[in-house]
Formats: structure tokens, sequence, C-alpha cells
């Protein structure tokens, strides 16, 4: 910091008084994680000997002693704080650089100091020095606005230079020529300009005449834009990061070569997420597999090619859950060559995008970042999502309209350019195009369409033509099938009518009467919403005909709202079945709650079942509560601790399974937790099945006493484990353990195993079984899948096919949420409209509202129908 000296004396008022006109440098050397400590004060002032003052002309106060830069260095807790540059976009494409023959990289000399500080301006940097005062007469380092009053200067001194043979950033230049030869002119008329501004350059800085060179980090060369290798081997040169200063020097790097790596952001996700763990910084497996296939890429990085004028350029995105990318390419000899790469990690609400708004949201990122190839080629966009169909529909969403309205902007063309903020200038003129001959030569007529008649023309014209006048049309084939139809009509008073079988006359109308007729039967006064057909054969009955009546009646209430959200449930299945099978034995279980019971022993009222996909082996317990707890230490115990770990557990989207600790639970054990569709049992129909089972025994035991059901619930497992499965051809028992339980009926009527038993061979007979149990499994393996094969048949004759593609518009039926049970029975059957976002898998969907806003869950076929809009 800098402040007024302090005497050796000490740091009384008194002593700061007298000593308060000295400048001098204060460090303070302490840590910002400590207590603040007295500030320990250097005893350097900074003082300007009588040779240094010249008194300016007019000025009576004001000392200049000269008009070097004044330095200093600011030491605040240890670090030395340094001038921040941030890029704020302004800064020139370095695309547009290469492709030149020769080039010279120019440097001007003090920088900010070459620029004069008006006369009233000066008074304001003035400062105390010993028993005078100072100013600068240069602009000083510091200043808030010096770097964009230096840009101004240098864009002003070679105006007419910018963007055709030099390009200026700050006190860098590079002058550049398409032709070798030109190159000396080019320099000629650069200096005059530097001669003119009176500017410096630092010869030791300069490089003249050159085929490469370095500029603002890059390496600009006729090829194209090459990495700069000494930023390159700053990363490979690095070793595996240990704290977090290491992580934010590693990303610091790597920002300086984000044009060159695809998919910077997502590489580069690792160390973010390591970045966030201030207090328990940890350098993962992940996280050096990250560094080292970093490593990999930048030891071949691309060169980044310029494109041609005029030519197409071509733009793949890529997105993921956390980051979006972008690489924009151009087309030479067939091959493609990268031009520049774009990406981004999405923060906060961004990651909730659907997918396809997430490829949208990269089209206007990478549109944003590449403006100029944008407004000045056309970009070809590949992906394989539904980008067009989404930026069509911008009415779906907010955000969509903003970045559909943003995209077509690009479109401009050199009439927006007429425009200008500046002073209205009569003589001011932009050429677009020069013509030697008019571009259009024959006689224009100037005409305004006001509106037009419907009823004009339409289908009755030739019969009314035919009947009034005999006017027949030159066409032979047409003219024959007219006078055939005549014969079935007539006019009466310029009226056409068709004599039917079902009425005397019809009268006949046309396309705009006919619109006018169906909305009015359908929707008006006395219509109820009738069906298509229905409602053709009621016009037909009034006495109102025209030839494609059916069918514009069916269409009409096919996309008519009100019929849409009334229309009945769909009860035939829209997709195939697709069975679940376990490959051994406990390995997959279905999970689900049943209840509510009547309240039992413990205040038990609800009951959670699993099943083994493959032995059918129940587990259940009664529950006082269906909390995530209760669920994760039912599987902990009764599965987990008995059968081992499973690889997969399915169970439906209640709260209890969904819930963050179960998921967590699920994790540590590396367990798949499966959920299935939004209020559909069937993909989890063997957990559905057990339900049955157990519910049905239960019923049959408690008979009146419904609350000892909890004491019959063991009894109920018993006979359903020891019971032979209609699938498998095996009980449950026999399939876990390679033999069969004993039951109460062979105690007291002994069967013969019972009745024989001997103790001498039983364990031996017990190892045999065990040693034909995989052939028995492998058995019922085969009966369960001849079983599953036989209820997909059966099942599949009844499936009416049904799928829905991203972006289109569904129905989703209506009591699925708590609004609807507040409309009684005057509720409709189907709420929405809804898009499709994404097909997790055929027949389940991930939907979003009007707003774009994604809805919870995942969506079964079933429960959707497709809206016409």
């Amino acid at each position: 910091m800098i402040s007024g000296g302090v005497h050796s004396g000490g740091q009384s008022a008194r002593a700061r008084k007298a000593y308060a006109r000295q400048v001098m440098t204060v460090n303070k050397n302490r840590s910002l994680k400590r207590p603040f400590e007295e500030a320990e004060w250097e005893n350097m002032p900074i003082t300007f000997s009588p040779a240094d003052y010249k008194r300016a002309e007019g000025e009576s106060d004001i000392m200049m002693p000269h008009a070097d830069p004044f330095v200093t260095t600011v030491h605040i807790g240890n670090h030395n704080v340094n001038k921040v540059f941030i890029d704020t976009g302004s800064s020139p494409d370095i695309l547009y650089w290469a492709g030149h023959e020769r080039m010279s990289f120019l440097d001007a000399s003090s920088g900010y100091h070459q620029v004069q500080l008006l006369l009233d301006d000066q008074e304001k940097t003035a400062f105390y020095a010993g028993d005078a005062i100072y100013c600068y007469v240069m602009m000083p380092f510091g200043l808030k606005n010096a770097g964009a009053t230096y840009q101004k200067l240098v864009q002003i001194v070679f105006k007419l230079q910018i963007g055709r043979n030099i390009e200026v950033y700050v006190d860098d230049m590079i002058v550049t020529s398409v032709r070798a030869e030109d190159h000396i002119d080019d320099l000629s008329e650069t200096f005059q300009n530097l001669r003119r501004a009176q500017m410096k350059l630092n010869p030791l800085k300069c490089t003249f005449a050159v085929e490469s060179g370095k500029f603002l980090g890059y390496v600009v060369s006729q090829k194209g834009i090459e990495v700069n290798l000494e930023k390159v081997e700053a990363v490979q040169q690095m070793e595996p990061p240990r704290t977090v200063k290491d992580v934010q020097r590693l990303t610091g790097r790597i920002a300086a070569l984000h044009r060159f790596v695809a998919r910077s952001a997502e590489r580069c996700l690792p160390f973010f997420r390591a970045l966030r763990e201030l207090e328990s910084f940890q350098w993962t497996d992940t996280c050096q597999q990250a560094f080292d296939e970093l490593k990999r890429y930048l030891a071949s990085a691309p060169l980044l090619s310029k494109p041609m004028e005029g030519e197409s350029l071509y733009l793949y995105l890529g997105v993921t859950v956390e980051a979006i990318s972008s690489v924009l390419l151009r087309e030479e000899n067939k091959n493609q060559k990268p031009i520049c790469y774009v990406s981004k990690v999405l923060q906060g609400a961004e990651q909730n995008y659907p997918l396809a708004e997430k490829a949208a949201f990269a089209l206007v990122y990478t549109a944003r970042k590449l403006r100029a190839y944008f407004q000045s080629h056309q970009i070809i966009v590949y992906t394989d999502l539904p980008l067009r169909r989404i930026l069509q529909k911008p009415e779906l969403s907010g955000r969509l309209i903003g970045w559909s309205v943003e995209l077509n902007n690009h479109r401009a063309d050199e009439l927006s350019k007429l425009a200008s903020s500046q002073d209205i200038n009569p003589q001011r003129s932009t050429i677009l195009e020069v013509l030697d001959a008019p571009s259009y030569t024959d006689p224009t007529v100037e005409c305004q369409l006001l509106s037009t008649d419907p009823s004009t023309s339409s289908w009755t014209t030739p019969l009314i033509n035919y009947l009034q006048s005999g006017e027949l049309p030159e066409d032979q084939s047409v003219a024959k099938l007219i006078k055939r139809r005549a014969a079935h009509f007539t006019l009466l008073d310029n009226q056409l009518y068709k004599r039917a079988a079902s009425m005397p006359l019809l009268r006949c109308l046309t396309p705009y009467e006919a619109e006018y007729a169906v909305r009015e039967v359908h929707e008006g006064v006395c219509g109820t919403h009738i069906g298509g057909k229905t409602l053709a054969r009621k016009l037909l009955r009034h006495g109102y005909y025209w030839p494609t009546m059916v069918e514009d009646a069916q269409n009409y209430v096919k996309k008519c709202p009100t019929c849409q959200f009334n229309a009945d449930d769909i009860h035939m299945p829209g997709e195939m079945l697709s069975s679940l099978t376990s490959p051994w034995p406990f390995a997959q279980w279905g999970v689900d709650l049943l209840g509510p019971f009547v309240k039992g022993k413990g205040s038990c009222t609800f009951l959670v079942v699993a099943v083994d996909y493959f032995t059918k082996w129940i587990e259940a317990k009664p529950l006082s509560t269906t909390t995530e707890r209760k669920i994760e230490k039912f599987l902990f115990n009764s599965i987990l601790c008995r059968f081992g770990i499973p690889k997969r557990i399915i169970a439906d989207n209640g709260p209890q399974f969904r819930a963050a600790a179960l998921r967590s639970f699920c994790d540590d054990y590396g367990i798949e937790l499966a959920l299935t569709s939004v209020y559909t049992p069937q993909p989890n129909g063997q957990a559905e099945s057990a339900n049955k089972i157990v519910l049905r025994g239960l019923k049959t035991r408690v008979l009146a006493a419904h609350s000892n059901w909890v004491d019959e619930l063991d009894k109920v497992l018993w006979s359903c484990r020891t019971t032979p499965s209609s699938a498998t051809g095996e009980t449950a028992f026999s399939l876990a353990y390679g033999a069969e339980a004993v039951i109460p009926v062979e105690v007291g009527l002994p069967s013969d195993r019972t009745g024989r038993h001997d103790d001498l061979n039983n364990e031996q007979l017990l190892r045999e079984n065990l040693d034909f149990v995989e052939e028995v499994r492998e058995m019922s393996r085969i009966r369960a899948a001849a079983h599953q094969n036989r209820v997909a048949k059966f099942y599949n004759k009844r499936v009416r096919a049904r799928q829905f593609q991203v972006g289109d518009l569904v129905l989703r039926k209506a009591g699925l949420t708590n609004t609807h049970s507040l409309m009684g029975k005057l509720a409709p059957n189907w709420e929405g409209p809804y898009m499709v976002v994404q097909v997790k898998r055929p027949g389940s969907y991930v939907l979003a509202n009007i707003q774009g806003r994604q809805l919870p869950y995942i969506w079964n076929i079933q429960n959707l129908r497709k809206f016409f809009s």
C-alpha cells in the first residue's frame, strides 16, 4: 500500500504530520489466515531533487518532475498484487491473421506513457512529494480507462489499415501481407502513421518480415494458428497437483489453450470438482486419468485453419449432463479442418435443461463466441437431436424464443448497417451492389392484395358454370367428368344442390361454409363434441353436402383440444411386452410396498415385499412407517445379510425408493437401483405378482381377525416358498438350497423321505443334490423362458403399437396429480400438452411442460397419447 511516510522515531500523530508529504512504500508481510498485525514501515522516502523540477508554463503551483512511469509494488498479506486484464471478447480474432506470406511483429515503447494528458486532467493526477506538488503529463499506470484510451488511440492512428494489413491490440501490433512483395509497402505505410502520431517502437521487441511468429500467446503462420509450444510444455512438465493452488495453476494454463482442445470443459470437469473441495482437497484417480489424457492430447494439438471468404462452415455440437461443446470446421479437398473449439461447463439451472435445449444452448453459446464467423459465413449445423424442430416452435419456452431470435439475427446483411447512432449525414451512403443494367426489364404494375373471397372459387364453380351456361374446361377428361357429375346436381336461385338418396336435396357448401358448419355443429350452442363420422352424418341429415365431409369432420375432431382432453382412456397396450430375467439366483430383486392394512402388532400398517426374479423367493416385513430408513434396514437385514449383495433392485417411483439416502446406500454396495415409470406397475410385474400372492394368503388366514395379519405373515411366506411356481416348475426353496423343505403334513403323515430317514446317508444325499442343483436351475430357467414367451405372445396380440419422437406434443392421463381430484366428476381425462424431450427406452419418455420446465420421473406410454395441434 502507499501511505504518508513516518520517521524512525515512531508512529505518533506528530511524526506523521511532520513527514506526511513524503511518499513511502509500506510492506505488510502477514498471512491472511492470521490475525492482523502491526505493519512494518520501511523508512525509504521517495524524493525528487531540484534538478528534476520543471515548472510548466502558465502553472504556478504544480511541479512536473518527469514523464517516466511511477511504478509501485503492492504487498497484501504476503501476496504480490498485479494488474489483471479481463478478456471481454473485444480482442481481434486471431484466425484472420493467418494465411499471410510475410508478417512483422511490432511493440510500442513505454505503452501508455506515449499518451499525452490534457492540461485540465493533469491536475487530477497531482500528489505531494517533499515540499511541492507534482503531477503527470503522460498517462500513468493504474487509471481505470487507461487501456481503453490507449486502444482508442491506436485505432485512430491505424484507422485506414486495421482489417487490411494490420491488427493492433493495445501496444502489440502485427503487420501482415498476403504477398511477400507487398510487405515493404505495408511497413512503409505503418511507419508513416507511427511518425505522424509521434509514436515510438521498442526495437528489441520488434521482428520484421518473417513467415511465422508469436502474437498474444499464439503462433501465427501462413498455414494457420499453431499452439504455443511453450504453453504446452508448461502443462506437460507439470507434476500431479498436490494442493488447490496447483490445480488453479493447471486450469489457468489450460485456459490459454482452450481454442485447441476439443471438449476442454468436459476434460477439465474432474479438476473443477477438485477445486470445490477446498477444505478436503483430494487428487483422485479420475483427476489423474484426466490429467494424463490431457497431456496425450496436447502432444498432438491440431492446427487451426483459416476460413476462406464465402465458403460454408460446419458446426458439430456435443452435449453431456454437465458440459456443452462444439467445433467449427471447414472443408478442403474433402478433408475437414478445425477452425475453433468451444466448450462450457453448465452451471446451476443450465444442468436441468432438457437434452434438446442443451443442444440449442450450445448453438447459441457458440454463436456468441464466434459471432464474426456466423455473420460472414453460412453455418451448417450437425447434431443427432431435433434442433430445427425445437427452434421452430419457440412458443414452448421463453428461453427458446430469445435464442431463436438471437440466431435469426445472424442472417442480417448490409441493410442492417444503414442505420447509425451518430449525427445524421445526408451525404453518407453505403454501397450494397453496383449494377450496370436494370435487373428486371419487363413492365411492372404496382398492386396490393387487400383481401380474398374464399367462396369465389371452389369445387362447386365448374358445376355451376356448366349448369348455367354450359361452360366446360379445355381438358377433355375433366370436361367429361363434370358432365357425368352434373347429372346429380341442380341449381335453385343460383345455389347448387345435390340430388341424394337420403334427402330430396342437399345444399352444396364451399370450403369456407363447410368449416363454419362443422364448427357450429361440433362445438356450437347445441354441440356436444360428437365424433367425426357422427358429425358428418348429422350434417348430411340436416341437408348439407360437400365431397370430403367425412374426412374434414374427422380431421376437425382429431385436432379439437376439448375432444382430446376428454377422450377415453387407452386400454390397448402401446408397446410389445419386454420380459426381465435374472442370470443367477438372488441377483435381481423386485421391491414394493403393500398396504395399508388394519393396524396390527407393533402398530404395523404396511408390508414391504421383495421377490427374487430367478427363484421367486419372497421376503416380507411389516412396517409401521414407510420411510427410506426402514426400507434401507429391510434391504440390509433381509436381503444383503442373508442372500448376498444383488446386482439390481427394481422398485416403483415411491418417495421411499427415490430418496437420496436409499440411492446412497445402493451406491455404497454397488447395487443398481432401477425405478419404473410413474403409475405403471407392469415393469415391476414380479413384485406385483408377489404382492397378489401374499395378499391372497393373508386374506385366507386372518378371516375376521384382520389385526392378526402380522402373526400370520411368516406362515404365508412359508407356504409361498414351498409351493411350486407355474413359471419354473420348482419351489423357491429347492432352487435356493437344492432340496425340498419339510412341511407340516410330512410330520402328521410321514412321507417316504421322512419315514425312511437315514442319518448316515442323509448328508451324502444332500451333497449329491447340490451337485445336481445347477441342472435343476438350468431346466427351471428354460421353463421360465418358455412361460414368458407364452405370456408375451398372448399380450402382444392386443398391442396397438404407438411411439413418440423427441419434440412431439403429448397429453398425460389425468388423475395422476392432486389437482385432478379437486374437480370431481367433471374433470377432463387428459391434461397437457407436454413435449417429449428424451426417449429413455421404448415406451418410456421424459416430458417438459409448455414453459420448458422438465417434469420429474419417467412416463410410460400407457399414460400418454399424442396431441394434435
